[in-house]
């Protein structure tokens, strides 16, 4: 009798999945997005020359040699 009960029960209610527990984030998952976001350059353009006004100064007081 105990058996019988046990067995409808068990197909009235059957045992439930088991849940994953969510994941907790990675540190090093925030670092993604944080920083300027890098525009990529147009088509026809020149890039300049960053340190021109460096060696230009140097070319002045005699430092550079070309």
């Amino acid at each position: 009798m105990k058996a019988a009960l046990i067995a409808l029960l068990r197909a009235a209610f059957p045992p439930a999945e088991p849940v994953i527990a969510p994941q907790p984030r990675t540190a090093g998952g925030k670092r993604k997005l944080n920083g300027k976001r890098k525009r990529p350059m147009p088509k026809g353009a020149v890039r300049g020359d960053i340190n021109g006004n460096l060696i230009e100064q140097a070319r002045q007081a005699g430092g550079v040699k070309q």
